[in-house]
């Protein structure tokens, strides 16, 4: 599970995928495990793939300071044999039947003074699939920004600039498809912008219903309705997502 840098956190081993030996002996996992609980919270966790349900979690939170060892392979005898850092854990309770649980466990450089900062921390990483949805909106199954063959660091950083903004546009797009916030097109488009949007619609609508725009003029969904069609979408399925929005917006 992987975290971007939207997040925050200024170190981040969000999945913590390996557990780690600890300076001071024993391991991490063990460690965060043998925190106090610090608190409950319930939050709700959005439907990974359309069609799938929303649910609610209820997550037991503890935090505590540890020191992760050096791993004995480790070639370069250059780094810190430790680094000090916060470990936060947030275990689901009581998770429905034949649901896999949440157990997440996030490290951190970011101070943890009490529990509504280590809550802040979850937050932050609730965004995880947000900021991995614009990463590979930014990638290979998007703007191919790695392919990219500018060879001085400036040319890079404005090309990788204007990418960065492609992509936020397209995922504040798929957040607004379905009209649930109902934001003005202006959010994103200029009055022009709009305009022109909006002379698409009839060229792009068919004959069923389906094919119809079914969202107000001048709003964010009706502009996302036609991003999506330039970009292939046929109105039936799934909703259009970040690859199919991509195209048009890009």
């Amino acid at each position: 599970m992987g975290l971007g840098a939207g997040c925050r956190l200024s170190y981040a081993d969000p999945g913590v995928m390996k557990d780690r030996r600890l300076a001071t002996g024993g391991m991490l996992y063990d460690a965060a495990g043998s925190f106090p609980v610090a608190g409950q919270r319930k939050i709700n966790l959005p439907a990974r793939d359309p069609g799938k349900p929303k649910r609610t979690a209820v997550l037991e939170m503890r935090y505590g300071e540890v020191e992760i060892r050096r791993p004995d392979a480790e070639p370069d005898r250059s780094l810190p044999r430790r680094v000090r850092l916060r470990v936060v854990e947030a275990k689901e309770v009581d998770p429905p039947a034949g649901v896999e649980p949440l157990h997440w466990r996030l490290l951190t450089t970011h101070e943890i003074a009490g529990a509504a900062a280590a809550w802040q921390i979850v937050g932050w990483y609730q965004r995880r699939w947000v900021i991995e949805q614009l990463h590979r909106v930014l990638k290979s199954q998007g703007l191919q920004l790695e392919d990219s063959q500018v060879t001085t660091a400036e040319r890079l950083e404005k090309l990788a600039a204007a990418a960065v903004k492609a992509a936020c546009i397209d995922i504040q797009l798929t957040q607004e498809r379905d009209g649930k916030h109902q934001l003005p097109g202006a959010t994103v488009f200029t009055e022009a912008e709009m305009d022109t949007i909006e002379a698409l619609v009839p060229t792009l609508e068919g004959k069923t219903d389906r094919q119809k725009n079914p969202h107000p003029v001048k709003s964010l969904a009706r502009a996302t309705w036609v991003v999506a069609r330039l970009g292939g979408w046929n109105c039936y399925y799934k909703p259009p997502g970040p690859i199919t929005l991509n195209p048009a917006v890009g």
